[in-house]
């Protein structure tokens, strides 16, 4: 008797089960022909890709049901059916397992599995946001909640992605700002402490040297030296440096006493002065003939000349060592006379 009861019962429920899931079905389904497309376009309106708000979705229907949310029977065997259609697909009688006899959950819930039909992937996740934004009218907030957090999250990174290359591209400026002062201060030095030496061997046929010299727009330190000995060429030679041992001579004559300096006598310019310090016995000695003082060759042409006093080199010092800040651009000429 108890048996015959049971089957009247589980015949009752599976018959008004079946009406109203397949109503429901008929009311909230997609027709079969949306396209994929068009239901990424539906999950795009919350603000997050489908997959995402379909996640964001089921985990809300998990956590909420029974506690903040009360979702009836039949709405809860939909939603089922809509997780199942997204997991494994259309329903296949021959790949799920039988339902027991008693199992009345399972067959209402394998029934409205079926009643889904062949719907895709993406019409049954749209199927399950739809009718939990129905059902549950806190999901949209949640869900807002959650974008907005998202977005502000998102802007934060990109700010201080912005702030980080702003950062760099700061010490990148101090740094190239810095090193553009370091050269400068360096090429300042290097200027300041900068000596051209024309070195004007005397010629064969010659018997007195001239020379000429200006700048553009400022002055500079111009002095002759006359170093005495043979030399083998002829040629006339520039050295730039910023100090050797001719240009200590200046620094060194108040320490010199009476043994350094030798006098030679030149019959037309009458004597010079022969400097020979200690450190230089082994060198040629070497003679001042115009000591090195700043000229106004930014005014006027500065010129002069000197009779050979002997064979030997003329040094022909152009030094800028007084000025820190400044190079200068030096037009000059040198030659000789019979």
């Amino acid at each position: 008797g108890r048996l015959c009861v049971l089957k009247v019962l589980c015949s009752f429920l599976h018959q008004n089960t079946q009406y109203l899931v397949q109503f429901l079905c008929q009311k909230h389904f997609y027709r079969m022909s949306d396209t994929m497309d068009n239901v990424e376009i539906e999950g795009e309106k919350w603000g997050f890709p489908l997959k995402e708000i379909y996640r964001l979705a089921l985990k809300f229907y998990k956590e909420k049901l029974g506690k903040a949310v009360y979702i009836s029977y039949e709405d809860n065997l939909k939603l089922v059916a809509f997780t199942q259609q997204t997991t494994h697909g259309p329903l296949d009688p021959d790949k799920t397992p039988p339902i027991g006899v008693l199992d009345v959950i399972g067959r209402d819930r394998r029934l409205a599995w079926q009643q889904l039909g062949d719907i895709g992937r993406g019409q049954a996740m749209q199927g399950f946001i739809d009718l939990l934004d129905r059902l549950c009218p806190t999901f949209k907030p949640y869900a807002e909640a959650i974008r907005k957090d998202k977005e502000e999250k998102l802007k934060q990174a990109e700010q201080d992605q912005q702030l980080e290359r702003e950062r760099q591209a700061l010490e990148q400026l101090q740094l190239e700002e810095q090193k553009r002062i370091d050269d400068e201060k360096n090429k300042a030095e290097q200027q300041k402490r900068q000596l051209q030496n024309v070195r004007v061997p005397t010629h064969e046929g010659g018997s007195c040297l001239f020379w000429e010299f200006a700048t553009d727009s400022y002055d500079i330190g111009f002095g002759v030296y006359f170093e005495w000995g043979k030399t083998n060429t002829s040629e006339v030679s520039v050295h730039i440096s910023e100090s050797d041992d001719e240009d200590d001579l200046g620094e060194d004559e108040e320490d010199l006493d009476s043994s350094d300096i030798a006098t030679v006598d030149d019959l037309e310019s009458g004597p010079l002065q022969t400097i020979v310090p200690s450190s230089m016995q082994n060198k040629p000695p070497i003679s001042i003939i115009v000591p090195i003082y700043r000229r106004d060759c930014q005014n006027e042409v500065y010129a002069g000349s000197h009779v050979y006093p002997g064979e030997g080199v003329y040094l022909l010092k152009f030094d800028n060592s007084y000025s820190l800040w400044r190079s200068k651009t030096l037009y000059y000429r040198v030659f000789y006379t019979r």
